[in-house]
């Protein structure tokens, strides 16, 4: 009995050295595909502790609490569930007016609007999807994402699958829970050193492409295309250039639309860092490009544009809405921002930064109630 007693008050002062006493380590919060949801950060924590998820909450998430033990951990992950089932989420996303896909840097340092990358450190970049009503005010869908780096997002819905395209990759998903790659060799011929930015349109007839900028060289890039089958998930490898046109000779970021039955044409010039808008009555050639003036923008730079209707059933009447990347020449980058127009696309309003949780990258909308 000696024995036993000694031991037991052996237990009982370890566990109250490992609970009183600290060591820093960093913590990793993540969803139930061990993606993180956030930026890890180092904290002084108790060498026993438990219930962390109370003390470090993340908004629309439930963290799986347990008891922890660190000694000699230099980093714990804390898991973190959605505390809205799948079938509520899917729900939302189908009456939202915009959905939309952009990528979050995780281990970014974001402070007052503005976002710089840490020097010697390779971002870590991440799915996220977002719902909004009006264009302006968006919600991040709080849920489990793929775990891999995803860079230019772009989405649309086809029956009761989500398509995403992004910079070297395809998935689909049914739930925003679960992620399926989906093999495509968009380089079979090895004739790109650079494919940027691939988005989903669709033309007159029905039927989807995906177009984006590629380069093979790495620094002169022009505009191709390849056909996309909903129906199977089938992207295309053979690419054609969108030609005769006076696009810019230095061109990304292609963002393809129809608009008053014109396909319009949204991209930006890289040697000048402005944004063109090009018209033309065939998805494949003959556009002619217009300057996009966005008035007092300063020394900003902009990327990546994605428009939309400010009217969805009356476009003779208003204009678009063009949302944007936006950064400068030294690292910081400073969220995505819009301009509206006129009904007639040649007057732009001074733009503004859209409302989220996190500095959002690189837009890809699909509208719920045109597309």
């Amino acid at each position: 009995m000696l024995i036993l007693g000694g031991c037991f008050g052996l237990a009982i002062g370890v566990l109250i050295y490992l609970s009183q006493t600290e060591k820093t380590v960093t913590l990793r919060q993540v969803d139930e595909n061990h993606t993180l949801i956030q930026k890890p950060h180092q904290f002084k924590l108790a060498q026993l502790t438990f219930k962390l998820g109370e003390r470090y909450p993340i908004d629309g998430y439930q963290a799986e609490e347990r008891l922890n033990v660190l000694f000699n951990r230099k980093s714990l992950t804390i898991v973190y569930r959605p505390r809205q089932n799948a079938k509520v989420q899917i729900k939302k996303m189908e009456k939202a007016h915009y959905i939309a896909t952009a990528f979050q840097v995780i281990n970014a340092n974001t402070k007052n609007g503005i976002q710089t990358i840490p020097k010697n450190e390779t971002e870590i970049d991440r799915l996220r999807v977002l719902y909004s009503s009006d264009g302006k005010k968006w919600k991040t869908l709080k849920t489990n994402y793929p775990n891999w780096g995803v860079r230019d997002p772009d989405i649309i819905h086809y029956k009761k699958v989500w398509y995403i395209v992004y910079t070297a990759g395809l998935m689909k998903t049914t739930d925003f829970r679960h992620w399926q790659r989906i093999d495509w060799n968009y380089n079979v011929s090895n004739q790109w050193a650079w494919l940027w930015a691939p988005e989903f349109f669709k033309d007159k007839n029905g039927q989807y492409h995906i177009i984006a900028s590629a380069s093979s060289d790495g620094k002169s890039f022009r505009i191709y295309m390849t056909d996309f089958d909903p129906d199977t998930g089938t992207a295309g490898t053979n690419w054609t250039e969108v030609t005769r046109s006076n696009l810019a000779g230095n061109t990304i970021d292609p963002h393809m639309f129809i608009w008053n039955n014109q396909y319009k044409l949204l991209t930006k010039d890289e040697d000048t860092k402005q944004l063109n808008l090009a018209t033309s009555n065939q998805y494949y050639d003959g556009f002619v490009n217009s300057l996009i003036s966005i008035p007092n923008i300063g020394n900003i730079m902009v990327e990546a544009p994605e428009a939309e209707p400010l009217n969805d059933f009356n476009t003779t009447q208003a204009g678009l809405r063009v949302y944007f990347d936006t950064y400068d020449m030294n690292g910081n980058y400073y969220g995505i921002h819009y301009t509206d127009s006129d009904s007639n696309l040649s007057n732009w309003s001074d733009m503004q930064p859209i409302q989220a949780d996190f500095l959002v990258r690189h837009f890809g909308i699909w509208n719920n109630f045109i597309d």
